[in-house]
């Protein structure tokens, strides 16, 4: 590889965010972002002013160190297309060739009701993906580079094709990681073996710490269920499992507990925050102490954490959403996330894919614009505005607060709380 061009900034698909000494340049194509000083950021602006080409900056400094740190730099910069030229040939970037994480629905049916559910599943609705559709369905997952393949619903388990339907893709497609994301109370002896030989990993919601909290949310009898389940799991050699619990205003204060749980049991937390829509929204004043549509617990938690932890940072905005991560559903409708199944924000549907680039059709959909336009860059509402890639991290938040002035207003003041303190620059 040859390093002979002139370093030029890629100042058309970046944003350059400033926080004293500190510089964010961030690749709005890539959603790629690093993190420089100001004075080394001006180096490079003033390699570039006088057209120096790679070796030329190189020679400028007589400390090996200092060459060895530049070096890597413009490694890191010319990987995350921030800058370019000054290589002949540009390192390999793993969005030129999108690997992605998909989310395929197998149903919307499940055994459990519980309180928070944003997508309200329960018992009675039983649309699901048969084997037909599924067959159907493996030309456009064929197209698609897949990292890892998460098996979701609703309780997929409730899918009576759901063996089937797992046999058929590990047969047909080539993937890294199958993952199971269930509420682990429909697992018995054959299931945990099937699970053990064909998942490389198991996702199970628990939702609590002990049966009190569980049965809050999930229904009684839920917690020692799914306590059986990991246990029988474990037994039959599954080691990679993790437990999620949804966190909000009322339970804020026991995140440590369920660290704890997961430290007896050897498994890894997921701590999950509560969204307010769906069978959520209709329960809410059991999740928070005001009605509103914002995930308050999430500022509560970043003020909790800079508390409890003086190496706590902040990290800006790096959703993946529509680019290396989608969500399928049993009808064959493609969305940028399970937190984005809405028609405003549909990418298409994988049976009109044929003959056509999966990433080039989904950029060009009207539910791509409409997600694009949920990034702190482009919000309106608050792309002037520094902070937004450190506030803004979610889409789906970003959605939630949209149209009401008055959630955008408690979501604004609950950050700039945060962004405004003392702590500010410690923590970016």
């Amino acid at each position: 590889m040859k390093n002979d061009g002139i370093i030029k900034i890629n100042y058309s698909d970046i944003k350059i965010y400033e926080f004293g000494k500190i510089i964010y340049i961030y690749n709005v194509k890539y959603r790629s972002v690093v993190k420089i000083s100001s004075d080394v950021f001006s180096i490079i602006k003033k390699a570039e002013e006088y057209e120096l080409k790679y070796n030329q900056l190189l020679d400028s400094f007589i400390n090996d160190k200092d060459k060895n740190y530049i070096i890597n730099l413009l490694k890191i910069l010319n990987k995350n297309k921030i800058i370019c030229g000054c290589f002949s040939e540009n390192y390999h970037n793993i969005t030129d060739i999108q690997s992605k994480d998909l989310y395929l629905c197998i149903t919307d049916s499940c055994n459990l009701s519980c309180k928070h559910c944003f997508s309200s599943c329960d018992s009675v609705d039983k649309s699901q993906m048969d084997v037909e559709i599924l067959i159907n369905l493996l030309p456009f997952l064929k197209k698609i580079k897949i990292r890892s393949l998460v098996i979701t619903g609703g309780e997929p388990l409730t899918n009576q094709n759901f063996y089937k339907i797992v046999k058929i893709l590990k047969y047909n497609l080539d993937y890294d990681n199958l993952i199971l994301s269930t509420n682990g109370t429909l697992i018995d002896n054959l299931c945990a073996d099937f699970i053990c030989k064909n998942f490389n990993k198991i996702d199970i919601s628990i939702d609590g710490y002990d049966e009190k909290s569980c049965s809050y949310i999930r229904g009684k009898g839920v917690f020692d269920k799914v306590i059986q389940s990991v246990r029988l799991l474990q037994l039959k050699g599954m080691r990679h499992i993790t437990l999620s619990m949804v966190f909000f205003e009322k339970n804020i204060d026991k995140i440590h507990d369920f660290r704890l749980l997961n430290k007896t049991l050897g498994t890894v937390p997921i701590e999950r925050h509560f969204i307010p829509f769906g069978r959520g929204l209709k329960n809410i004043e059991l999740f928070c102490k005001e009605n509103t549509r914002i995930s308050n617990s999430i500022p509560l938690l970043i003020k909790r954490s800079i508390n409890e932890n003086d190496s706590f940072r902040l990290l800006p905005f790096s959703c993946n959403a529509g680019n290396g991560q989608l969500f399928i559903n049993y009808d064959g409708n493609i969305f940028p996330c399970p937190s984005l199944v809405t028609e405003e924000y549909c990418l298409g549907n994988a049976f009109d894919f044929s003959g056509v680039s999966v990433d080039i059709a989904i950029e060009n959909s009207k539910g791509y614009k409409n997600l694009i336009e949920l990034f702190p860059y482009n919000f309106t509402k608050c792309n002037s505005c520094k902070y937004s890639i450190f506030c803004l991290k979610c889409p789906a938040r970003v959605n939630d607060i949209k149209n009401n002035s008055l959630n955008y207003k408690q979501w604004c003041n609950l950050m700039s709380e945060i962004f405004f303190s003392k702590y500010c620059e410690v923590i970016l």
